[in-house]
This record gives structure tokens, C-alpha cells and sequence, in this order.
């Protein structure tokens, strides 16, 4: 899981830095940032967040294509029972009220477009609406505005319909780092958990993962290869899909991302391909990867795979997201 934090606390001098400020401070000599530093969820909680990146001289150019400093609970720290961070997430959060693609928000209540069985049921709302009711109210919201089938998207619409899904999973990684305020319901308005909707491909030393092959947000650590006008992404986990067992992988090309407005996606996913090219040992070089659909399997005279259940190349930017570790 990757949920970033945009500001931690280092001590009563600097009790709220961004990840920017932090390699900025580091890079001018500040004493109070060094390579000894640490960074904390804030000042009443222990959870020691990293810092990647936070030491790169970005003025080098040889650092030019590296990702901007994030911070990141990479060791998965728990947080101390007395730790504020979700509690003062929640307050902010009641009373707003926001439409997206995936999500109707209600303060800390999310009704996901989503049936059991059936998955995500997307349509692209234009415009998103987002309101804050200072009344604290949570009444329903009425879906009014126009939609249109995601499957027919516009480069400028596939790139917001990529952002709502972003939006998902950022809260779902939320969840995974400790928000247990989040209250999720499917279409219908019953209640569910994230497991209904997210399904984890695990990865390591003879793990496999028999997958239920349900339309659901499929999760797991991946890496990524560079070729010749494309990249090549491997979940590094293998998947069982009735008697067949398989790592999936799949190509994103160039040319597929700069026609439909997603030059920045392959640009990321170049620089994740350069580092597991460079060092396949570094945690840097991997990255989680969500997969949206279901899986199918290939048969060839030689060998079965297990492919992502895409019609064509270009679709599957509609249905994935990266987060680096």
C-alpha cells in the first residue's frame, strides 16, 4: 500500500513538512534535517512515516527524471491509539458532500457505483460536484447529472474517468493505513467492506493467489520492464484460474498513452521500468498496481497465459493505476 502524506511532523520546530520542503531543507544543510531525521504521523503519534526521494539532489541533472519526494508509511507502522490524523480527517470531513464517477461522499459515508458480483458500475458524471453542508447533513444525493458510457471516451474524459478510479483507491489505501472511519455502501445502499470490492494478489517465495475472477479491483505488487516503444507489466505474483496458474502481464504502449492524454502515466511507469531495469532488488524498482476487470485465459499450442479481460491494448488504461512504493 502507498497512502502518501502530505505533511508530517519532525519535531516542535518543523511540526508540519511536506515531503518538497523536507529535500529542500536537507539539500541547503538545514542541521535539523539529515540523513539521520526522522518523520512521524504528527506529534502525538509514534508511526514513523519515510521519506523517498529525500535525500536527491534535483538540481543534478542526472536526477532529472526522478519522482518528487513523497512521504509514505513504508514499513506499514501501525499508529498509536492516541493519534489524531484520522480523527481530525473525519471532523473535516463531515458535512461534505461530493458526486464522482464511483462515489456519491456523505461526509464519512461513501455509496460506491458498485454491485457484488457485478463490480463497478461506472458512468462519467460531468461536471463532478463537490459541497460542503455546514449543517453536517447526510441526506441523499440525487444523481441528476448527464452520464455517458466510459467505454467511448474522449482522450480529456479518459483521463478524469482514470482520476475517479484514482480516487477510489486512494481511499482505499486511506483504509489500509488506518482510517477505520470510512463507511462504505454498494448502488443499492447496503452496507459493504473494501474486501468486497478489492481482491489482493499476494506475492513472495511460493505464494499464489486462486482468484475469484469476480469484476473487482485486483491489487498486488508489480514491477515493470522497458522495450521498444512499449512497457512491460508483471504482477509479481502468480495467479490460479481454475487448473491454470500464471503470472499475469501486459503491454502499455507510447503511442496508446500520448493519443489519449496520458503521457504523465507512461512517463511514471518509464521511470518504475528504468529502476527495476537498473536494480530488480531495490523496493523502489516495484510499485502496487490495481487492475479493474476480470481475468481470461489464452491457449496456445505451446503454453497457457491468463491475460487481463481487455478487448484491445488501448482499453486497458481505462481499467489500471500504479502507486510506487
Amino acid at each position: 500500500m502507498s497512502y502518501t502524506y502530505e505533511k508530517v511532523y519532525v519535531n516542535d520546530a518543523y511540526p508540519s513538512v511536506t515531503a518538497k520542503q523536507a529535500n529542500e531543507n536537507f539539500d541547503e544543510g538545514n542541521p535539523g534535517f539529515t540523513r539521520e531525521t526522522k518523520f512521524f504521523c504528527n506529534k502525538n503519534c509514534s508511526a514513523e512515516i519515510s521519506c523517498a526521494n529525500y535525500t536527491v539532489d534535483f538540481k543534478d541533472d542526472r536526477n532529472k527524471n526522478k519522482r518528487a519526494p513523497y512521504f509514505v508509511n513504508r514499513k506499514q507502522n501501525p499508529h498509536d491509539k492516541n493519534c489524531s490524523r484520522w480523527e481530525l480527517l473525519r471532523e473535516r470531513r463531515r458535512g461534505q458532500r461530493k458526486q464522482q464517477t464511483f462515489y456519491n461522499q456523505e461526509g464519512n459515508k461513501y455509496v460506491i457505483e458498485f454491485l457484488p458480483g457485478e463490480g463497478l458500475l461506472p458512468s462519467v458524471s460531468i461536471p463532478t460536484h463537490t459541497t460542503t453542508n455546514e449543517a453536517g447533513s447526510t441526506a441523499n444525493l440525487s444523481n441528476s447529472t448527464k452520464t455517458k458510457s466510459s467505454s467511448s471516451l474522449s482522450p480529456q474524459n479518459r483521463t478524469k474517468h482514470l482520476h475517479d478510479l484514482k480516487e477510489i483507491i486512494d481511499l482505499f489505501e486511506e483504509y489500509q493505513d488506518g482510517n477505520k472511519y470510512i463507511e462504505l455502501f454498494d448502488k443499492n445502499r447496503e452496507k459493504i467492506k473494501f474486501s468486497d470490492i478489492f481482491e489482493e494478489i499476494a506475492w513472495g517465495k511460493g505464494k499464489s493467489t486462486n482468484v475469484s475472477n469476480l469484476s473487482k479491483i485486483y491489487y498486488g505488487q508489480a514491477h515493470a520492464s522497458n522495450k521498444d516503444g512499449y512497457i512491460v507489466v508483471t504482477f509479481s505474483g502468480p495467479i490460479s484460474l481454475g487448473i491454470h496458474k500464471a503470472f499475469v502481464q501486459f503491454n502499455i504502449y507510447e503511442n496508446d498513452c500520448n493519443n489519449n492524454g496520458m503521457e504523465e502515466f507512461y512517463k511514471l511507469l518509464s521511470q518504475l521500468a528504468n529502476d527495476f531495469d537498473s536494480d530488480k532488488f531495490k523496493r523502489e524498482s516495484y510499485f502496487t498496481l490495481y487492475y479493474e476487470g476480470t481475468f481470461t485465459i489464452n491457449e496456445t499450442k505451446y503454453k497457457t497465459f491468463i491475460n487481463i479481460n481487455q478487448p484491445e491494448f488501448k482499453f486497458i488504461l481505462d481499467h489500471i493505476h500504479v502507486t510506487p512504493n
